[in-house]
């Protein structure tokens, strides 16, 4: 119970998780060696060695090569590297060729911004549009599919629903495409490229890269109980062709060329530390956070007033909850929740500050208003009944 503030109730596991003891612990023992992994002296060699530990850790966690980790300073900059980086790579092969993406509209905004970004340089751009459940359109996405296109990327799973797109019947539609578009006079067609933000789903699915079907894939470690300021970019590598790629962060040509900058070690061996806490959880977390959602929802169906859970048919995660309160403003809602000491949100941390609506409701077909009637809760390693049970009463009386 070493997660717990006095007299507070968190229910805000999907912006961020506390750092689990057993990180912190591995993260202290950095501190003797602090020296720059490029460095050819005992520091350096100590701490590449850190890294090397870190970085197979991860690589065998995801079923993945040891050279196809690449460490970024956030989920965001991994994004980021994996768009404006295939875009870039792309423009160098074909220098004539306008490129093109494809995105879903419930991307979080580290992949949608960066879209819409590349689109004001000439890229291409399409969103996908979602049922209402959230679950993205497969024929809108066999439709958009174009020669010219660079890369796809649709999260596995949504930071605000929960939901869980099919993952593999994406990557199934993308790979009939590239069989039908085999040759080019360049040598063989990568394109396009499958990316897929999977920040959100990292504790509870257990990923085998070599057969997901996805050639990028995004993962932080601050959503398992690792420390902020460190995500990772799967890239993945072929023989015959090995890059994919081009660096957006330039200088001294660290990890394998593609993200310049000294490594941060601690926060690097946090991860893995914390990746490999999860797989040791993630069968027991999944089934007692399913349990936990369910009484939640249970519950708030219970209530004496209307409320609405967004997603309930879908495949979800087991810790998140979307739901709509009818005429209370999520923001009222919010305030009220916090003075009972219980911390939910309204989305993602990252733009809760703009009072706009949620751009992922929005595209669900909610209204502007709904949408700002709309909350979400999310459990964790420390969230217990009592927990939810108290959070429903506070809710009962907004």
């Amino acid at each position: 119970m070493h997660y717990k503030i006095k007299n507070s109730i968190y229910l805000d596991y999907a912006a961020s998780t506390p750092l689990a003891l057993e990180v912190a612990k591995a993260m202290d023992g950095c501190r003797s060696n602090f020296g720059n992994p490029g460095s050819l002296h005992l520091l350096g060699q100590r701490a590449i060695s850190l890294l090397d530990e870190a970085r197979q850790t991860i690589a065998q966690n995801l079923g993945a090569n040891f050279n196809e980790i690449i460490f970024t300073g956030s989920a965001t900059e991994a994004n980021n590297l994996a768009l404006r980086g295939a875009v870039k790579l792309f423009r160098q092969k074909f220098p004539k060729v306008k490129p093109h993406l494809i995105v879903s509209s419930l991307e979080h905004e580290s992949v949608l911004a960066t879209a819409k970004d590349l689109a004001t340089e000439g890229v291409g751009l399409t969103i996908l549009g979602v049922s209402r459940e959230g679950v993205v359109n497969l024929e809108e996405l066999l439709l958009a599919l174009r020669p010219n296109t660079v890369l796809v990327s649709i999260m596995h799973a949504n930071n605000e629903t929960g939901v869980i797109q099919p993952l593999s019947k994406i990557a199934e539609i993308i790979e009939q495409f590239r069989q039908d578009h085999k040759k080019t006079k360049h040598g063989e067609n990568r394109y396009p490229l499958l990316h897929t933000d999977a920040a959100q789903s990292l504790q509870f699915i257990k990923y085998d890269l070599k057969n997901l079907g996805v050639d990028l894939l995004t993962i932080s470690a601050q959503k398992i109980y690792g420390p902020k300021g460190v995500g990772a970019l799967y890239v993945k590598r072929k023989k015959l062709n090995p890059d994919i790629l081009s660096p957006v962060i330039t200088g001294g040509g660290q990890e394998y060329g593609l993200r310049s900058g000294t490594e941060n070690i601690s926060g690097i061996v946090g991860f893995a530390r914390a990746i490999n806490l999860a797989a040791k959880l993630r069968a027991t977390a999944t089934k007692r956070l399913t349990k936990l959602r369910l009484e939640f929802e249970s519950g708030l169906k219970s209530l004496p007033r209307e409320v609405t859970i967004h997603s309930e048919q879908a495949p979800r995660l087991p810790h998140i909850v979307s739901f709509r309160l009818p005429g209370v403003s999520n923001e009222k809602a919010l305030i009220k929740l916090d003075q009972a000491g219980i911390c939910l949100a309204t989305g993602p941390a990252c733009s809760s500050r703009s009072h706009a609506p949620s751009h992922v409701l929005l595209a669900m077909g909610l209204t502007e208003q709904a949408a700002k009637e709309s909350l979400r809760a999310s459990f964790g390693r420390d969230t217990d009944i009592q927990a939810v049970q108290a959070t429903l009463q506070v809710i009962g009386r907004l």
